[in-house]
């Protein structure tokens, strides 16, 4: 935008070519991790389905994964384009996993997150719901709820219960789901995992431990 009054020095706006100082976010520790956009049919309806964020896959016999780091379990009801419902529990099943929404965004930043998930607050289990009602409209299409969170899965804890390793993670973007008219639900998210057990989240886009995964830094 330009700033100020149009003069006689050759037509041009004044003050000509201003300096505009940008600051960029200084990059600290890039790490490698598993990286994913995940865009899938829930295999089944109405019963929980393991995740396995390692293999980025659903788990066996639904897919390659071995560890059910998150269950989800979808359910809807679908009368007709102005009336349904559909619901979708996320359950992190092992003592100490779960996930937190991320509050602190910077939007001008390419790099938006946090770059270390937190020791604490971590929940395990979260519901999301959208539907329409006939005479309400939209009921709750998820806009309420967080639009990234972190993640902690493979939680082991001592015998007096504190936490002696762990896998932190983030998911970027929004869990979204649907498929309430063919009664065949739908899961989209977008993770990044650090496998090496410390809660550095900085995510270095030339090192995906996914082979062939070209994700940008979250």
């Amino acid at each position: 935008m330009q700033v100020g009054i149009q003069g006689d020095d050759g037509g041009k706006w004044q003050p000509w070519n201003p300096t505009v100082r940008l600051v960029l976010r200084e990059k600290l520790n890039p790490a490698p991790m598993l990286a994913k956009k995940v865009e899938t049919e829930i295999p089944r309806t109405g019963q929980a389905v393991g995740f396995d964020f390692f293999e980025g896959d659903w788990v066996a016999p639904h897919g390659r994964g071995r560890v059910e780091d998150m269950k989800v379990m979808f359910t809807g009801e679908y009368v007709s384009r102005r009336q349904y419902s559909a619901r979708l529990e996320v359950v992190f099943p092992n003592d100490g996993d779960g996930l937190q929404a991320i509050t602190s965004v910077v939007e001008e930043s390419a790099f938006k997150l946090p770059r270390f998930a937190p020791e604490i607050g971590y929940q395990s289990q979260l519901v999301l719901r959208l539907g329409r009602d006939m005479d309400q409209g939209f009921v709750n299409n998820g806009e309420n709820h967080p639009q990234n969170y972190f993640i902690r899965v493979r939680t082991q804890k001592d015998e007096d219960g504190r936490i002696v390793t762990a896998k932190y993670g983030k998911i970027s973007g929004p869990i979204g789901f649907g498929g309430v008219a063919t009664k065949k639900g739908t899961l989209s998210l977008t993770y990044y995992l650090n496998p090496d057990g410390t809660r550095n989240l900085e995510f270095d886009p030339d090192k995906n431990l996914f082979p062939g995964e070209r994700m940008n830094a979250p």
